[in-house]
């Protein structure tokens, strides 16, 4: 039984027989490759979603694997949960949400090899468009953006598909958060919303399903 060769480089293995105390080569000697990456791969293909999402990054080859999301120099996860060496290795990472919403960013993908890292691909990620927001949280996230903006605001806007949406993922409209209450009553409020689709508004309360778009955004 030939050990394992925990190394990063390839060794050269001899077989002998030993005859009457004597050892004598058989054949040629063979290469052991060391800790190698045959193949990388990243799924699910595509540009990564401003709000973030999770990867699996796949590593044919042999060794005790270190992977990570980089965005410039900041490291936006990584894992290095492996156990001992093993053949072949997938883990999965979380790419939190981009900051910014009006700036996409570059995400590389990486692996570690001889303390080196090795660039697997690079991604763009979209910008954050915040959407399943109550009012409370659109007020908190604008707090430092400018503010809600007002009905009046929010039709002064440019709204595109795929830019700012204006049709939910669930296939429905979508619909944005005012600063303007349209009644307010013991148990909730009613905030006025835009929907940017026809430019009409109506009154929602405090749920989770409509999209934030500060001042500053705008």
């Amino acid at each position: 039984a030939v050990p394992a060769n925990a190394s990063y480089s390839s060794r050269s293995v001899t077989f002998e027989y030993n005859w009457n105390g004597t050892w004598t080569k058989i054949d040629a000697a063979r290469t052991q490759q060391g800790y190698n990456v045959t193949k990388a791969t990243v799924s699910p293909a595509g540009d990564i979603l401003g709000e973030g999402g999770t990867y699996t990054v796949t590593l044919e080859g042999w060794g005790g694997y270190m992977i990570r999301a980089i965005s410039g120099d900041t490291v936006l996860a990584s894992k290095n949960d492996y156990v001992g060496n093993v053949v072949n290795y997938s883990g999965t990472i979380t790419i939190p949400a981009n900051p910014s919403p009006t700036a996409t960013r570059f995400v590389t993908f990486q692996y570690a090899m001889a303390d080196s890292w090795i660039t697997i691909e690079t991604r763009t990620q979209l910008r954050y468009r915040p959407l399943n927001m109550t009012w409370d949280n659109c007020n908190s996230y604008c707090s430092s953006r400018g503010g809600i903006p007002s009905l009046e605001q929010l039709r002064g806007a440019t709204f595109t598909e795929g830019d700012w949406p204006t049709h939910h993922p669930d296939g429905c409209s979508q619909d944005y958060w005012s600063c303007e209450i349209k009644d307010e009553w013991s148990s909730y409020t009613e905030y006025w919303v835009l929907r940017p689709e026809d430019n009409s508004a109506w009154g929602n309360e405090e749920y989770d399903r409509d999209g934030c778009r500060c001042v500053n955004d705008l």
